[in-house]
């Protein structure tokens, strides 16, 4: 009798340090809920399709598979025809573009260079 009542006052007094030690520990990670970017975040990809949308923040792309992608436009997004850079208000709708792509600090997808007219032909290799 006299073990289970020493078991139950120690439980008693020690589960409160328990609690507080796994508190603290979330504590000192916490980063207010700001999402981190994994390493790899400085890569870009490239997206191709139809120019459907075009305002000051958002950029809509419809791509072959016919799906839309909502990129981000910032002020350091650049459009490019022929390799000359273009103004955002000489840009039309349903225009073929081809975008490259990064992740914003935020995790969602910026528009860094978008290229207007017809896609590049790949090269092709050359017979011997």
């Amino acid at each position: 009798m006299k073990s289970a009542a020493i078991f139950t006052l120690s439980l008693i007094l020690l589960a409160p340090f328990a609690l507080t030690a796994q508190y603290r520990r979330r504590m000192i990670y916490d980063n207010k809920g700001a999402v981190t970017p994994d390493p790899g975040t400085n890569v870009t990809v490239n997206v191709r399709g139809v120019l459907k949308g075009l305002s000051k923040n958002e950029i809509l792309v419809e791509t072959d598979q016919e799906h839309t992608i909502s990129l981000r436009r910032t002020s350091k997004t650049k459009f490019l025809r022929e390799d000359k850079e273009v103004k955002a208000d000489d840009v039309s709708l349903d225009e073929k573009v081809n975008v490259d792509v990064a992740q914003d600090k935020d995790a969602k997808l910026m528009a860094v260079v978008v290229k207007l007219g017809p896609p590049e032909k790949p090269a092709t290799l050359k017979q011997r």
